[in-house]
């Protein structure tokens, strides 16, 4: 991206460098140093993400392409870069040199320093898996500790099962605010040998968090696990107070993006998948989370103004959109609503079908769930070689069945639901700097105000 495209904060300067992906590349061969014997080039640098509250600070993610100059393997590694005025970075530097909050990581992951200060830009860099905030991360990122491996192992069941082995995948990295790791588990029973694997998800937090979502996890499963329905939720399986680790289990199947994208027996997955919103959405849960309409419309605007921000050309529509949400946002009744629904957080196998990722989950409008589906489903054009025309057809099939199945009253608010969920999409492709992502956003935002609905 070119250093002028976002507006200059006059008390950060330094983010026009620190949002460009090609300086931050030259900035870190300048100033990585290697660690524990490593050499590696470093060939690429992206700007993964971003958060910025103006005049106060901005974390940025990076993923690095970087080569072992010995053995020419090349691998993607992650950083976060962190600027505050003033020499507020450069005291959190020193205050973290001081601890070695790194000593429990091994040097394998640790290409560089896991811990510099660029005094160029005020930033100070961690290098994943160092995090300041998730202190519980290292004894987690290469396999289960002592106590969480005997925990998992008892999931095989009964007799004795030992750990054959244990691969880990980081899913998702959010700095300063939690990973989400695969556990691939492969394991045999001492006396019969028999073998099996399993799949664990850790959600490490940075906080007490993952308490409440344990809890909220295990009432939605109790609730929604008979399959009756034709759906269930994840299942959680413990929360670790000392590691700030939620474990859950592994949902079946295949996701409905992996499905739709490979093209296998998409139809009939797209209808099990809006058969089981419908059926979501009014189901009667006894739950003490709430959220109202309101908060949607919060997240819009936050949205909004984010936007209006990144590219001041779209002030005018993205204000006039946030006007019409505003006069059309309704109050209602509340369902159960998912609140961060995608089509990777489906999944279909032989048992059924599983939501997943419910940690957002509250009483809300369902008709958000809806309208979030439709419009990732819009923009999987974008990231494979599926066509508009298909995916065009496949959307239409969802949402007219959805509606179908609900209250035919909830039709109407689908058009202020799809504006404010392609906001949120559109906020995504800005700090994630998706391809073109500036030519993607006034679509999106244009498609919003056009009024994509079904409004019949």
């Amino acid at each position: 991206m070119s250093k002028s495209l976002f507006p200059k904060d006059p008390v950060l300067p330094q983010l026009q460098i620190a949002w460009n992906s090609d300086l931050m590349l030259e900035a870190f061969r300048k100033h990585l140093q290697p660690f524990g014997g490593a050499n590696y080039d470093i060939t690429n640098c992206k700007v993964e993400r971003f958060r910025y509250r103006r005049k106060l600070r901005s974390i940025v993610l990076y993923q690095l392409e970087i080569v072992d100059k010995k053995s020419d393997v090349k691998k993607n590694i992650w950083l976060t870069g962190v600027i505050y005025p003033g020499e507020r970075a450069n005291r959190v530097y020193k205050k973290l040199i001081a601890v070695h909050p790194w000593s429990d990581i091994p040097d394998a992951l640790l290409p560089f320093e896991p811990i510099s200060y660029l005094s160029d830009l005020k930033m100070t860099v961690q290098v994943y898996p160092q995090d300041r905030y998730l202190n519980n991360l290292p004894l987690l990122i290469t396999g289960p500790p002592p106590q969480l491996e005997k925990f998992l192992l008892d999931q095989f069941g009964k007799g004795n099962w030992k750990m054959d082995q244990c691969r880990v995948e980081t899913v998702r990295y959010r700095p300063q605010e939690g990973v989400t790791l695969r556990y691939e588990v492969d394991s045999v029973e001492s006396s019969t040998q028999e073998y099996q694997k399993k799949c664990f998800f850790i959600k490490v937090y940075r906080d007490e968090g993952g308490r409440k979502t344990f809890d909220l996890l295990k009432e939605l499963y109790l609730q929604f696990s008979s399959g009756k329905s034709g759906f269930t939720t994840v299942k959680p399986l413990a929360y670790f107070e000392d590691l700030r680790a939620l474990i859950l289990e592994g949902a079946a199947g295949q996701s409905l993006e992996d499905i739709i994208l490979e093209d296998n027996n998409a139809h009939a997955a797209i209808l099990k998948s809006s058969a089981a919103l419908a059926a979501f959405h009014q189901r009667k849960v006894d739950l003490s989370a709430h959220r109202p309409p309101e908060g949607t419309l919060s997240r819009a605007k936050k949205a909004g103004d984010f936007i209006q921000w990144a590219l001041p050309n779209l002030r005018g529509s993205v204000e006039e959109l946030m006007k019409k949400i505003e006069k059309e946002m309704q109050v209602i009744s509340t369902c159960p609503t998912h609140l961060d629904m995608k089509v990777d957080h489906i999944f279909l196998g032989e048992k059924g079908l599983t939501f997943i990722d419910l940690d957002s989950f509250a009483l809300s409008d369902p008709v958000f769930d809806a309208a979030s589906l439709f419009v990732r489903m819009e923009m999987l054009p974008n990231l494979s070689s599926i066509s508009q025309s298909k995916i065009k057809t496949m959307s239409e099939i969802f949402i007219e069945d959805y509606f179908s199945r609900v209250p035919y009253i909830w039709r109407k608010r689908f058009s202020v639901n799809y504006a404010c969920a392609a906001l949120k999409v559109a906020l995504y492709h800005v700090q994630h700097q998706e391809t073109k992502w500036s030519e993607q956003v006034p679509l999106i935002v244009n498609k919003a105000m056009e009024g994509l609905c079904f409004q019949k």
